[in-house]
This record gives C-alpha cells, sequence and structure tokens, in this order.
C-alpha cells in the first residue's frame, strides 16, 4: 500500500500527471501509459478493487446479521420471527416455494442427503420446511443490509471526501477506540498489557525467521504426519498475501488521494508506523481476551457438547490484597464461551456479551462500528473506481459516483442471492469472486515489483541523477509495432481518444526475431565490438570472438527449443529401465565360485504426476475388470503404494497409475536451463549497451527483459548501435579537450626549468 501510494501521490502531486494506476509506471514506459498498456492495468485495478469491496461487504453482511439477531434473541428479524410446527399455519403458505429451493439444492448435498421435504404419505416434514424458510429469510436480511449500506455509502460518497467519508471514518476510529478501551479496563488489564509487551517481544524476535518461512517441512508427499500443519502456509499466509495485495490499488490511491503537501518520510511514518502500533494493540486486546475465554474454558470443562458452549463460571483467583479480608478466596465470575465451538460471525459477540450488563451495549457498539466500517470501505472503493475510470479526475462525475457504488451493492446482492439456492455453502458465490480477487493479487505482485523500480527510477529524476526523456532506449521492450490506439493532446475535451497505428516494418521484425534471434544478437555484438574493441583477445580477434559468442547464444537457442518439444513425446512403453547385469558363472569369493549374480535391478521410467484409478466403477466398468485391464496394458505402472498400504505386485486391492500430467519434464529442465543461458548472454550485451551509451537501468532490468522479451530487447540494441554517434571519435574529442584544459592550466616551460 505505500509503495503504491507514495509513488502515486509523488508522480500525481509533483509532477500532474493523473491519479491512476498507470501514473506508478510512467517513469519506466513514458508516455506509453496513455495507451492500452496503461488502460490495462487501470482495468485490472477497478476488477481488483471492485471485487474486494463486493466480497468484503457480502461477507461482512453475515456478521451485521449474527450482532442484529443477537440483540433480538430471534433467529430471524424480517417477516417471522421464527419458523416451527407452532405458528406453521403462519407461513404454510410458502410450502410450494420452500419446496423448489429444496429440489434446487445439489441432489448429493449434505441437507438433502440428510432432510427429506416429504414423507412417505407425501405429507411435508416441517422440521425441513422450517430450515429453509429460515434460510431464506436469512437472506432476505442479508441483501437487505447490503443495499442499507449500499444507499449511505452512496450518499457519503456523492457528498465528497471531505464531507462524508472523512466524518465517517472519524466516526468509526473513536467507536473503535472505544471498544478497545472498555475492553481494556473491563478485562484482566495486566493480562492484555503483558501479552501487548511480550507479542510485540516474540514479533520483533521472529521477524525474520517468520519472514523466510515458508512450511518446507510440511509440504508435499514427504510432510511428516504430526507437526507443522501443511495446509497452513496456502490456507493463511499465501491466502493473506494474495488478498492485500489485491487491495493494493484501492488502498495505494487512497493514500495518495488524503496525502498532499506531506513529506516522503510523512507519508511512510502516516502509513507505515502508526496503523501498524494501533493494530497490533488492537489484536493484543481482542484477541487476548478472546484467548483468554478459550483457555478458561477448556480449562473448566466447557465443551462444545456443553449447552449453547458455554456456562457460567466462578473460579478461584490469587490476587495481592492487604490484610483485613479474613483469608477468605476471592473468586472472579463470569460466562465463559468455548469460542472454537462457536461460528467466526458469533465469537466477537460472545466476548462482549460475557462483560454483565454492559455486554448488550458493547453489541450495539460494535454492531455500528462494523455498519459503517464497511459503509465507509464501500465509499472509498467507490471513489477509487470513480477516480480511476474518470482517467484521474480527483472529483468525478456524482452520476459516477452513483454508478459506482450502486454497481458493487448489485453485484454483493447476485453473490449473496446464489447463496439461498445452496444450503450446505451460502458464501459459496462470495467465496468464489473471492478466490477471484485473490488470483488479481499474482499479476500484481510483478506490478508492485515493477513500481519499486519505478519509484526508485523517479527519485533519481527528482534529484537530477538522470534527465527526464533522456539516457534511455528509443523505444520501450513492449513496443512490437502495434499501437491499439493512443490518447490526444489536453485535458479540456471529455473523449480525448486517438486512432492506433501499424508499424508492419516493427511488427514483422519482432516475428523474425522470435524464431531467428541469432541474426540481430551478432549483428549487435559485431557492431559493439568494433565500437569498443581495437585489438584481439588474446589469440582472437575481436570479430572472430563476436562469432564464437553468437555461436554459442544459437546453440542454447535452438537446443533449448527442441528439448522443449522433445520432452511432449510418450516415454517408453516399459515401466521400467534395468540397470546392472547378471553374470553367468558367478563370482569367486576366495574359496569357491559363487552361484549366477542377478544384480539387476529396475528403475521407474515414470517420475512426475499422473492419473490415479482408484478401483471403483467407472463408466459402468466393475472394479475388479478395470484393475485387470490396467493391469494388463504395458503403459500403466504396475505397481503403486499409497501411505498405511501394502505393496502390491499387481495392484488389483491398491488401485493403478495411468496417464501422465502434462509434459514428464525430463528434457525440458535441462532446455530451460540452456534459454537461461541466453537469457544471460542477452543481458550481459544489453547491459555493456547501456554502459558504453550511457543509459538509464540495472542489469536485474536488464535479465528480466531478456528473459521475457528478447525479440524487442535486441531491437532496442539494433536501434541503438544503428544510431549511436562513433564513440572513438567522440572519445578523441573529450580526450582533446581535457588535454587542451590541461595545457591552459599547467604552468610555462621556462618556470619549470627554472
Amino acid at each position: 500500500y505505500a509503495v503504491v501510494g507514495v509513488l502515486l501521490a509523488f508522480l500525481h502531486f509533483r509532477k500532474g500527471l493523473p491519479m491512476t494506476i498507470k501514473t506508478c509506471f510512467y517513469p519506466l514506459i513514458g508516455e506509453r501509459i496513455y495507451g492500452f498498456w496503461g488502460d490495462f492495468v487501470d482495468s485490472v485495478s477497478i476488477v481488483a478493487t471492485t471485487m474486494g469491496v463486493c466480497t468484503s461487504l457480502g461477507l461482512g453482511v453475515f456478521q451485521i446479521n449474527t450482532g442484529i439477531k443477537k440483540l433480538t434473541g430471534y433467529p430471524n428479524w424480517i417477516k417471522l420471527s421464527y419458523y416451527n410446527e407452532a405458528n406453521f399455519g403462519e407461513w404454510s403458505d410458502r410450502v410450494d416455494s420452500l419446496e423448489q429451493y429444496y429440489l434446487d439444492y445439489p441432489i448429493d448435498s449434505t441437507f438433502r442427503s440428510g432432510n427429506s421435504f416429504r414423507d412417505d404419505d407425501g405429507n411435508v416434514i416441517i422440521g425441513t420446511a422450517s430450515k429453509i424458510a429460515s434460510f431464506v429469510d436469512t437472506n432476505d436480511e442479508q441483501i437487505l443490509i447490503i443495499w442499507l449500506i449500499t444507499l449511505v455509502a452512496t450518499v457519503s460518497v456523492a457528498s465528497g471526501l471531505q464531507v462524508g467519508i472523512q466524518s465517517l471514518s472519524m466516526i468509526c476510529l473513536y467507536l473503535g477506540m472505544f471498544l478497545m478501551m472498555v475492553i481494556l479496563l473491563m478485562d484482566d488489564t495486566w493480562y492484555i498489557m503483558n501479552l501487548y509487551t511480550q507479542s510485540l517481544g516474540y514479533y520483533l524476535w521472529d521477524f525474520l525467521r517468520i519472514s523466510f518461512y515458508s512450511a518446507a517441512f510440511a509440504q508435499s508427499d514427504h510432510a511428516a504426519s504430526e507437526g507443522e500443519a501443511s495446509w497452513y502456509m496456502s490456507g493463511w499466509t499465501i491466502f493473506y498475501w494474495g488478498w492485500w495485495i489485491a487491495f493494493a490499488p484501492f488502498v495505494g490511491i487512497f493514500f495518495a488521494r488524503i496525502s498532499r503537501g506531506r513529506t516522503i518520510r510523512q507519508f511512510l511514518n502516516g502509513t507505515m508506523t502508526l496503523p501498524i502500533a494501533y493494530n497490533f494493540a488492537w489484536m493484543a486486546t481482542f484477541g487476548g481476551a478472546g484467548l483468554k475465554m478459550e483457555m478458561a474454558a477448556d480449562k473448566f470443562g466447557v465443551t462444545c457438547d456443553t449447552e449453547f458452549s458455554r456456562a457460567n463460571v466462578c473460579r478461584v483467583v490469587e490476587r495481592m490484597r492487604p490484610s483485613g479480608y479474613g483469608g477468605n478466596p476471592e473468586v472472579f465470575c463470569s460466562t465463559l464461551t468455548k469460542l472454537s465451538c462457536r461460528g467466526t460471525t458469533d465469537m466477537v459477540f460472545d466476548v462482549l456479551y460475557q462483560y454483565a450488563d454492559l455486554g448488550p451495549f458493547m453489541g450495539v457498539i460494535c454492531l455500528i462500528s462494523l455498519i459503517l466500517y464497511f459503509i465507509t470501505s464501500s465509499d472509498s472503493g467507490s471513489l477509487v473506481d470513480d477516480i480511476v475510470s474518470a482517467n484521474g479526475i480527483e472529483e468525478p462525475p456524482v452520476v459516477q459516483r452513483v454508478y459506482w457504488a450502486f454497481t458493487e451493492g448489485a453485484a454483493a446482492t447476485a453473490l449473496l442471492y446464489q447463496g439461498r439456492l445452496n444450503y450446505d455453502a451460502p458464501d459459496a458465490g462470495l467465496r468464489a469472486l473471492q478466490s477471484a480477487s485473490i488470483c488479481v493479487g499474482l499479476p500484481y505482485t510483478f506490478l508492485i515489483c515493477f513500481m519499486c523500480v519505478s519509484l526508485w527510477r523517479a527519485l533519481q529524476y527528482e534529484r537530477g541523477e538522470l534527465k527526464w526523456g533522456e539516457s534511455q532506449f528509443k523505444h520501450s521492450v513492449l513496443d512490437v509495432g502495434v499501437t491499439a490506439y493512443g490518447a490526444g493532446e489536453g485535458t479540456t475535451r471529455f473523449f480525448n481518444l486517438k486512432g492506433g497505428s501499424l508499424d508492419f516494418s516493427r511488427f514483422s521484425k519482432f516475428m523474425f526475431y522470435i524464431v531467428a534471434p541469432i541474426l540481430p544478437f551478432y549483428n549487435v555484438t559485431a557492431q559493439l565490438t568494433k565500437r569498443t574493441a581495437g585489438k584481439s583477445e588474446g589469440m582472437l580477434s575481436p570479430m572472430t570472438w563476436a562469432l564464437l559468442k553468437t555461436l554459442f547464444a544459437a546453440a542454447m537457442f535452438y537446443v533449448w527449443f527442441i528439448l522443449v518439444l522433445v520432452d511432449y513425446v510418450d516415454v517408453d512403453a516399459d515401466a521400467f529401465t534395468t540397470f546392472g547385469a547378471v553374470i553367468p558363472g558367478g563370482q569367486w569369493t576366495g574359496t569357491a565360485w559363487s552361484a549366477p549374480d542377478a544384480s539387476q535391478h529396475k528403475v521407474s521410467q515414470r517420475y512426475g504426476m499422473y492419473r490415479r484409478y482408484p478401483g471403483e466403477v467407472v463408466d459402468g466398468t466393475s472394479k475388479t475388470a478395470l484393475d485387470a485391464q490396467v493391469t494388463n496394458e504395458a503403459n500403466f505402472f504396475p505397481q503403486y503404494l499409497q501411505a498405511g498400504s501394502a505393496y502390491s505386485d499387481s495392484g488389483a486391492a491398491i488401485g493403478q497409475v495411468g496417464d501422465r500430467l502434462g509434459a514428464p519434464l525430463h528434457y525440458a529442465v535441462i532446455g530451460w536451463y540452456l534459454y537461461m543461458t541466453f537469457a544471460c548472454l542477452l543481458m550481459s550485451l544489453r547491459n555493456q549497451v547501456r554502459t558504453t551509451y550511457g543509459l538509464a537501468g540495472n542489469i536485474v532490468e536488464d535479465f528480466f527483459a531478456a528473459l521475457f522479451v528478447y525479440p524487442t530487447v535486441l531491437m532496442q540494441l539494433e536501434e541503438m548501435v544503428a544510431s549511436a554517434p562513433d564513440l572513438e571519435s567522440k572519445q578523441n574529442k573529450i580526450d582533446a579537450q581535457v588535454a587542451e584544459k590541461s595545457m591552459a592550466t599547467s604552468p610555462p616551460m621556462e618556470s619549470q626549468d627554472a
């Protein structure tokens, strides 16, 4: 967030560039941001922001709805408060629609498998119907909450940043501080303070270790049955990395929008220091109270089988008290809830409701805070979408703000509505959107890496180490000769689109260099050798050395291509390769000849991922017939070992391994290594051209450019060596100027003689 925000704020407020994500790449590709690639980045940013806000909004209503039900005490709060046999007459007219919902549920779902809608006589089973009725009403409640939040968010975003969004944000902050302070004082204050200090120490102590932790010993088939959880890294760390990175355009633009007039140091302190300290305090307070309740419940025998997973417990505590209390033990009484047995949306309210009469009041404050937090998320996301889609206008039209606010609400509604069609997973649609949003985080990971380089480059320009528009290649590595469209000059027109173009010569050269990169490679190497070297290198002339380097690069490139293709050829039908030999006469042991030595052993021809035939009915074929079929096929691996099962030669009892999944990656790995060698050679060549002609960049940029877009890199280098002035004459002029200046400042010869 800080990288995106500080780069965008700097380029917008200092250089007057539009406040959109594409602006972040101006130091790298210049005016090309006003074209397809810039709009592509902005479009991805809008999609990521919209999906992220919709998912958060949708998931947030589950929490809000739980809070409302806590306050009312009923399973539902619109239509009927509850559904059962006692009031069946009030909702019996809904039976047909409820039955249709039942039939729409997946036939293999847990709910349909365990519940019938009608009995054998055709009568409605009220228990099943009541569950569906309550479930549908809950879905309606959630949709209502979404639209209430959307309406308030629309008013907020339409009223502007300073009036609506800022006011709601300050109220959220105040209520959050209130909740945290009350819990800190109502709960065991010393415990929470100690926990904060201890956790902060653990965090600082483990910062480097955890930063490099990757669960290496909990991965794949070698993971131990006990110890590290194999799911944790993907289910927690990687999941939240993708989730947070997907929010980078949203939060980064919002940070930049509110940061005018600050220095970079102030910006980083405001985004990376104070929020982290506040977050630590919040997690220690709420998390500490929850952990304390969970451990106490476990200690005093509260389990998931206990009614509501909670019990009222008075326990003896040890405290330092002055004399005069008669030695009677002191007890601390509270409601203990086994939080691990509760739903995720119940936990925060369970913690708050333990504080006796203050609990319901705290629940109301928490509910208001939740609503306002999601309102501010919605209006902030809408504002960011407005700004980006308006090409960086800081105050977009009100109509557009309303459009984006309603779009987010409508999208979240559609996803929630789909949830009523799946009793087992009412949030399945939201989870799918969340997964899609996280997938956006993958390309954004690389974009943020480029933004780091862009920030460094922008500050180099600002300090005068580089000059804007100079010390660069004439064309970008993204320029293949095709321009989808461009932007016209001026900022007064609403539509500023300019037609695209096709440079056929450049495009055809790009296509040719994809399959024949060696020709430009030799041309650049030869030209550069002529300009920078005039003497032989050992026994070889410079041109001979350039030719040998080119031939080596050609071998690396074309052998890579061949090996990758060869890897898709099917392996030998025989499942094994036999090593060793049988010595017919045996071996001399010193006293006699041994029996024939059968030292042969078999090594599998199969290495990699294969389909498994689990030994069950497949397309009408029985298990026995299937096992016999695959066992008799030479292309199938005849032995398969599953953890906990005995080793079987036939494999009939434990399944078979069949078709290969993808290429075996036997020869391709060698081929890709050779391609990396080719990329390194091209990297070295590009670095040499840059340093020779004084162009901006670094060797890391050279490597990734050569690795991913080698045709355009070669086009860059060809243009540079063909159009640059002769370095030798230029250097001679510089040497002459230096000599002339040296002579002018030297004392006369006679003075030296004297």
